[in-house]
């Protein structure tokens, strides 16, 4: 038997080495006051102050990287620990912290540019007996629904073929709705007709990506033999074995092609559940999504997304909340 402790390597996180050691001698021990003796030992007379900033981390880690306030915040805790721990072997741990948090602050930048220009997606509610999944996009279901356009991703402008996307939910249930125009139906290059089979990336095919409050990021490939691959990429990590339980359907017209997608969405936080893991999507509680296309058929790669960005840039991801 054994233990299994997630540690990168940088000091923030030098706490689950000690927390855990400390438990695998003592596993009745209280946790706060292993904590707090790790903030004492460690941070010394920063001791209180790098206790606030642990404290707002873990509370505010999942919008971290959407909120430039938050981020404001993390780094007045910071710098109030840094002042108290004075020229000190604390104060050069604590140096250590603040040069791995260099990069928020290029990140505060991109959100304060970005939310100028904010685009708020919408995905009315609708009742599930109102749509036939069969990849066609054309059910009374998607009446009256937006449809946003992909822009190429090397001009930011319209791409020489268009798509489209719109967003409805019904019960428990995400529905996307993709449809790519192609004048050169003859040259669509499908890859496989076999959910799994990686060649779907190297043909053309669109891409679904989903940020919740609660997981970042999970991504849906799908092709036009309605063929699809689901990853989990949560933690920086290729998950392929995450069941999404996604139900995909394509068509083909003569000079488009499109698929319908059903996602159900879970608050089962465990490993191995099915399905996306988030709460509904609000003005509150947001989600980021991207689509992305590949399209093939001129004998090169071009790519479109809704970010005009590459499609796991999650920075550019754009907001998704539920409507009545």
């Amino acid at each position: 038997m054994g233990v299994y402790v997630e540690v990168r390597p940088n000091i923030i996180e030098y706490w689950n080495i000690y927390v855990t050691a400390r438990f695998l001698w003592d596993a009745d021990q209280d946790l706060n006051m292993v904590m707090n003796e790790y903030y004492r030992l460690f941070y010394g007379p920063a001791e209180k102050q790098m206790r606030k900033f642990f404290e707002f981390s873990e509370i505010h880690w999942k919008t971290l990287l959407r909120n430039p306030a938050d981020i404001d915040r993390i780094f007045a805790l910071i710098d109030k620990a840094r002042l108290a721990a004075g020229n000190t072997v604390y104060g050069k741990r604590i140096d250590m912290i603040i040069e791995f948090m260099e990069p928020l602050k290029r990140t505060r930048e991109l959100l304060l540019m970005k939310k100028a220009s904010e685009r708020i997606l919408k995905a009315p509610i609708r009742k599930q007996i109102d749509i036939t999944l069969d990849g066609r996009v054309d059910e009374t279901f998607w009446k009256d629904i937006p449809a946003y356009p992909l822009m190429d991703n090397a001009s930011k402008q319209k791409p020489a073929a268009e798509t489209f996307v719109k967003y409805g939910w019904s019960g428990d249930c995400l529905h996307i709705g993709i449809r790519c125009e192609e004048p050169e139906m003859h040259k669509l290059k499908v890859g496989t007709a076999q959910d799994g089979d990686a060649s779907m990336w190297k043909s053309d095919s669109v891409e679904i990506f989903i940020e919740t409050m609660q997981r970042s990021y999970y991504q849906i490939t799908a092709n036009p033999e309605g063929a699809f691959i689901n990853i989990d990429w949560n933690k920086n990590s290729m998950d392929m074995l995450w069941k999404s339980g996604a139900k995909v359907a394509a068509y083909r017209g003569d000079d488009f092609w499109s698929v319908e997608v059903r996602i159900p969405v879970t608050n089962n936080c465990l490993e191995g559940g099915i399905g996306v893991i988030g709460e509904r999507p609000t003005a509150k509680s947001p989600w980021y999504v991207n689509i992305g296309r590949l399209r093939t058929v001129s004998g090169k790669e071009e790519a479109s997304s809704l970010s005009a960005a590459p499609f796991n840039q999650t920075i550019d991801y754009i907001k998704l909340v539920i409507t009545e």
